[in-house]
């Protein structure tokens, strides 16, 4: 039996909801794409998956009805880390011919998550993410959204890079370890041979201390500058915490457990700085007051 949070019928009334929204927007008018902020790394174990779950709980937070879309076609685990357990994922909507919008579900906090599954083959091919019908399910709930979340694929790969593409700001996450370092930077050199990487901003994962953050950001900034002209601005940092990993093996958020922890004070505060972005670079309107969290018991 599933838990409270992700019951047969808490996900049949949620996708009625979403049925009477889709195919219009606030207005009536015609279908509207919500921005898009896009969780990116070089490579695995940087702690991606990690920040896209509490960055969309902090978003939420921040009064945004956010839609997190796991669309790592090798290790989709979001909904490990929320705690929920879905009865639909992309990749069976994928190889069933579904919409990926029946998969929607609600999860702790009230963040609505798109699910993926390890290993989908279905997507994880050239082209394997319009074929599935992802793109156009997202424009099917746009008015029931104000931003979506995308914790992509690590790496260089295409099923990795198809989501950055359409990302209005991407977060090019990072820690300070030296191959760490070197694969943001190589993920960087392709957003820029692309011609996206206006878009792109540096986060630093697992720093123990502003002064470390601060020194690796200004390494893959010099870089960049050096050889591709351009560089990545800082947009912030999360200090290396016990409680992250605590709250991984729980499947229970940190964010709502300990909100007023360090980590989680970070993630307000990135959270706040990619809404500031997201305005500068035309994709969100502004920031509302901020939801209460629910902590957990």
């Amino acid at each position: 039996m599933r838990d409270g949070l992700s019951t047969r019928d808490q996900a049949q009334g949620l996708r009625k909801r979403l049925e009477g929204l889709r195919g219009s927007d606030s207005h009536g008018g015609a279908r509207r794409r919500p921005p898009a902020l896009a969780v990116a790394s070089g490579k695995g174990g940087v702690g991606k998956t990690v920040l896209s779950v509490a960055l969309s709980l902090a978003l939420r937070r921040a009064g945004k009805k956010v839609l997190l879309s796991d669309l790592d076609p090798g290790l989709a685990d979001a909904d490990i880390l929320l705690g929920v357990h879905p009865e639909l994922t992309l990749e069976e909507c994928a190889a069933s011919g579904r919409s990926p919008a029946e998969a929607v579900l609600e999860g702790p906090g009230g963040v609505l998550l798109l699910p993926g599954a390890s290993g989908m083959k279905e997507v994880a091919e050239p082209g394997g993410f319009e074929r599935a019908g992802l793109w156009r399910a997202l424009e099917e709930v746009g008015a029931a959204v104000d931003l979506v979340v995308f914790d992509t694929g690590a790496g260089i790969s295409r099923p990795a890079l198809a989501p950055l593409r359409r990302a209005d700001l991407v977060l090019l996450v990072t820690t300070p370890l030296p191959a760490d370092l070197a694969d943001a930077y190589a993920l960087y050199k392709i957003l820029h041979r692309e011609g996206i990487a206006s878009k792109a901003r540096l986060v630093v994962n697992r720093a123990s201390s502003r002064e470390e953050a601060m020194l690796t950001a200004a390494r893959i900034r010099k870089v960049a500058r050096r050889f591709l002209g351009t560089a990545p601005s800082f947009l912030g940092w999360i200090p290396e915490s016990s409680l992250v990993g605590e709250s991984a093996r729980r499947r229970r958020p940190f964010l709502l457990e300990r909100p007023q922890a360090e980590a989680s004070r970070a993630v307000l505060a990135l959270a706040s700085g990619a809404l500031d972005a997201l305005a500068a670079l035309g994709g969100t309107p502004s920031r509302e007051a901020p939801a209460p969290l629910h902590r957990g018991g």
